[in-house]
């Protein structure tokens, strides 16, 4: 990171004032610096606290009623900015690479629309980012084209000519439906299902968004966990750019780079994380060069994945930047071995000249030895996973020396913190 020599030390101080709400939880912002590296076991220092997918991901149970409605979708603008509010030290939020090569935020392989018994799955790669915005609850198509069109063939000083400051991040309009289905502009209609909007009526009612467990396969009628993926205060899916622009500058972002490929795939096709990586850094780099024009300080960034190819490949493009692996250290299958144990993580972020490794949380409560061996490879550790809504939990992986945790109830994190 610019003027940083871990996501620990950022120089917050040269950054502009928080909001009143985030002035309470400066202690809470404040990343660990440089100097817990020779921390000893019981010492306590400051941990870094991120936003999983913003404030948290919508997760429910395969059994019982249907969930009730999430009070903002997960990885959207409205979910980062009740995070921000709440003092996550960063953000983590999953990128995804549209057919036409624009960069969204998503989580899961594929997005499911219809009704529970006759679903409709299509991958984010397979879509253009019209296609994906007009899958969206609520959408409001974005004025004077896409983000495709605007990237294309553009030099930064073509992306960042006759740009204004912004000053404020604002949400955009949301729309409201009645009965359980939500409408949609004529522009924005039936097009997850393949039907072109110019034989849409002006406004009708979209197909509605589902969501099941088994987010790395197509969803099946009939499917236990298959749900309605309902959110009380909604808003359109957004674009890397727009996450770059809409959240403030002095927030520091984790992104994941997701790859949705097979757990059985050994390696990923070198075309594929090209196609991942081009789009994404280019991505970067035109934000980047936005906030300069603005006069921004320079956004403290994290890229992470799941795959180490692509990691390997972002750390050799981006040397100013902190780039991490992440690993299931072993809680779930996969056919590359790199991925299965919290050791071969290590070793890949060794060789690779990686800040750190981010690790199940589950997993690490089986092996807690693993943050002094990360240690004395000079690598980071973090956590992700449902464990770390576990106040207790949290507070013995700060005394056992992890960097920082990635938690869904950040409200609940945050006061347990600064209590």
């Amino acid at each position: 990171l610019d003027s940083l020599d871990s996501l620990g030390s950022l120089a917050f101080e040269t950054l502009p004032p928080m909001p009143a709400q985030g002035q309470r939880h400066a202690v809470f912002r404040a990343l660990c610096d440089h100097g817990h590296d020779g921390h000893q076991r019981g010492e306590v220092f400051q941990l870094a606290v991120g936003g999983h997918r913003g404030n948290g991901a919508n997760a429910w149970t395969c059994d019982g009623p249907s969930q009730q409605a999430f009070q903002h979708r997960e990885n959207t603008i409205k979910s980062m900015l009740a995070a921000v509010e709440l003092g996550v030290t960063f953000l983590e939020f999953d990128v995804q690479v549209t057919r036409d090569g624009v960069c969204v935020i998503f989580h899961d392989n594929y997005v499911v629309a219809g009704d529970e018994m006759n679903p409709t799955s299509r991958t984010v790669a397979d879509m253009e980012v019209e296609e994906f915005k007009g899958a969206s609850p609520v959408n409001s198509v974005l004025a004077g084209g896409s983000d495709a069109e605007e990237i294309e063939g553009a030099s930064d000083e073509e992306v960042v000519s006759g740009l204004q400051p912004r000053g404020v991040y604002p949400a955009h309009p949301v729309m409201r439906g009645s009965g359980g289905l939500l409408v949609a502009p004529k522009s924005a209609v039936g097009t997850l299902a393949g039907t072109s909007p110019e034989s849409s009526s002006s406004t009708t009612t979209s197909k509605m968004l589902l969501r099941q467990h088994r987010n790395g396969v197509e969803a099946s009628g009939g499917e236990r966990s298959l749900q309605a993926w309902m959110v009380v205060d909604d808003e359109e899916f957004p674009t890397l750019l727009d996450v770059f622009e809409r959240i403030p500058p002095h927030v520091a972002f984790d992104i994941e780079i997701k790859m949705a490929t097979g757990d059985e795939l050994v390696k990923t096709p070198d075309e594929k994380r090209r196609r991942m990586t081009d789009a994404i850094l280019r991505t970067v780099e035109i934000a980047s060069a936005r906030a300069r024009a603005l006069g921004q300080p320079a956004r403290p960034l994290l890229f992470s994945s799941f795959d180490p190819d692509i990691c390997q490949d972002v750390k050799r493009r981006r040397l100013q930047d902190w780039v991490m692996f992440l690993t299931t250290g072993g809680t779930s299958y996969h056919a590359d071995r790199r991925r299965m144990t919290i050791d071969a993580a290590i070793e890949v972020a060794a060789l690779n000249g990686l800040e750190g490794i981010i690790v199940d949380s589950g997993a690490l409560h089986l092996d807690r030895g693993a943050v002094d061996r990360a240690r004395r490879e000079g690598l980071k550790l973090m956590t992700y996973g449902v464990e770390n809504d576990d106040v207790g939990w949290v507070l013995a992986q700060q005394s056992l020396g992890v960097h920082g945790v990635i938690v869904d109830d950040v409200a609940k994190m945050s006061m347990a913190l600064l209590a």
